[in-house]
């Protein structure tokens, strides 16, 4: 056993996250906690870590267990390099080897009586270091940064220099390599490109203790996760296996459900519609005896809908022409070609074409260029006729104020209480839809740029990322909708089950050049598995 929670609960004054929560978390368990943005998946790992006392309950913790926690936002004290960082995991093996070094040179000029105290002292600290995987431990370092996307350029970067995305993922290169009894991680794969995201999978699965993970990465969740703590109405139930898995569970469970309490609906209806006319009649014995009966009637709890979804309708858009893009032999940079398309492509109406590679690649930068915000480097695109472009940018800079101020801008005559009703379907309710802009969360930016794409009814969406800051139910509802949607996507994202669902055709970007695979992303997979 690592940690034992046993009857906890987590409250605030405007909502209570969960209660009555019992869970146990054993050695090799690798769990996927998943639920609405602000159900409390971040609190319930911060009381696993020990950082928030539960306002009911008690936590048991296995004797000396060493947790390690990655938290959505790093920050690196102190100093240094990109590989200093990472090695002051290694502090103690490094004052080792300064040690090991020290007593190399007294024994060069030990005195003869003093060279067996010096000996021992000498076998005993090269005795710890080798137990302590000295010798590898550098190695160790450098493969996880480039697992993690480091190249060798950016080692001896100073902190100082990187990015909010590096330093999550410099934090996460630290915990890895630190190795804790149990390992909590908050969104690991945010910032990772996938040649990274696919490495962590790999190192995960050969992770030899517990972790509980968060993300709405569920093709991540699928291949390192061995069971799912759900937090849905209050409560955090356990699956046991994936997460494919536990959706199918969860669904005949809730089917099941239904079932179950339309039936005893029917028949509590039946039942009090016998006692109503029989009461005071001839029959009042019986309808009494039945009055008790569904008295001590053990009630089938009614299946919950969470309230929070977001509701999308991407239908009654325009009709474009049946060729909506042509690329020919574009190359696009500043300047200088970044990224060559060595090939013809023409996208015709209603395709769904998705766009990867690495971080850095090129990706934005086509956007950029066939939306006419860039010239090409090289080569030429060609728009067809009536496409009415919607564009959704990862960065949401093209957001300037408040959810109700950004659809007046699309409708200035339109009733505001048209566009309130509007709003609501992307969960701003009441005084949220005069949020500033500045205090809008990631997510709620996200759905307010997708409320303000849905409004304008383009017959052709560029998104990039579009997935990012959404929870898992929100990511469903965009591609239930994007199923439905008439119109031509094309689309940047790191989201493989986004890829699986909705892509038909895939351009990879990488080492300057695209390659066209027409398939989605496990079959491309699958592709290259068979050339490898």
């Amino acid at each position: 056993m690592l940690v034992k929670l046993e009857n906890i609960g987590r409250y605030f004054p405007e909502v209570d996250l969960f209660a009555g929560v019992n869970l146990q978390l054993n050695d090799g368990d690798r769990v996927g906690l998943v639920g609405p943005n602000g159900s409390g998946k971040s609190q319930l790992l911060a009381i696993i870590a020990g950082e928030t006392v539960p306002d009911e309950g008690r936590v048991e913790r296995r004797s000396r267990l060493r947790i390690g926690r990655l938290a959505q936002e790093v920050r690196v004290d102190g100093g240094g390099s990109v590989r200093d960082v990472a090695l002051a995991v290694f502090r103690p093996l490094m004052e080792l080897e300064a040690e090991i070094r020290r007593l190399e040179e007294a024994l060069t000029h030990a005195a003869p009586d003093e060279l067996p105290e010096l000996m021992a002292r000498y076998g005993a600290a090269k005795d710890s270091y080798e137990r302590g995987d000295g010798y590898a431990f550098r190695a160790r370092a450098v493969a996880v940064l480039h697992g993690l996307g480091f190249g060798d350029a950016d080692l001896d970067m100073p902190c100082a220099r990187l990015s909010g995305g590096q330093l999550n993922r410099l934090g996460l290169a630290q915990l890895l390599l630190q190795k804790p009894d149990l390992m909590l991680l908050d969104e690991p794969t945010n910032h990772l490109d996938l040649p990274a995201i696919r490495w962590l999978e790999e190192y995960l699965q050969g992770w030899d203790r517990g972790f509980i993970v968060v993300s709405h990465d569920r093709y991540f969740l699928d291949r390192v996760v061995n069971q799912v703590w759900e937090i849905a109405n209050r409560r955090i139930t356990s699956w046991p296996g994936n997460y494919t898995r536990f959706q199918r569970d969860r669904h005949k469970q809730l089917e099941q459900q239904r079932r179950e309490y339309q039936r005893q609906q029917e028949f509590i209806d039946k039942t009090e519609d016998f006692i109503r006319r029989n009461i005071y009649g001839q029959k009042t014995r019986q309808a009494q005896s039945r009055r008790k009966m569904l008295a001590k009637l053990e009630v089938v709890e009614r299946p919950t809908v969470d309230t929070r979804r977001i509701h999308l309708d991407l239908s009654g858009v325009s009709r474009s022409s049946e060729t909506v893009l042509v690329l020919d032999h574009l190359a696009v940079g500043y300047g200088a070609p970044l990224v060559r398309f060595p090939f013809e492509m023409t996208v015709l109406a209603g395709e769904r074409i998705g766009i990867i590679g690495e971080n850095g690649t090129g990706k934005t930068t086509f956007f950029r260029t066939i939306l006419g915000r860039l010239a090409p480097a090289g080569g030429s695109f060609a728009w067809g006729r009536n496409i009415s472009v919607g564009y959704f940018d990862q960065k949401m800079e093209s957001l300037t104020g408040s959810p109700i101020q950004e659809i007046q801008l699309l409708d200035p005559l339109a009733p505001e209480g048209d566009l309130r009703t509007f709003l609501a379907r992307f969960g701003f309710h009441d005084d949220d839809v005069f949020k500033p802009l500045a205090v809008l969360s990631g997510g709620e930016k996200n759905r307010l740029l997708l409320a303000r794409l849905i409004y304008g009814r383009h017959n052709v969406l560029v998104l990039d990322e579009p997935t990012n800051h959404l929870d898992i139910p929100a990511r469903e509802q965009l591609e239930e909708a994007l199923e439905d949607y008439p119109g031509t996507l094309v689309v940047i994202t790191h989201d493989r089950y986004f890829l699986d669902r909705i892509i038909q055709k895939i351009i990879r970007i990488g080492a300057g050049t695209a390659e066209l695979f027409h398939g989605n992303y496990s079959e491309l997979e699958a592709w290259g598995a068979r050339r490898a």
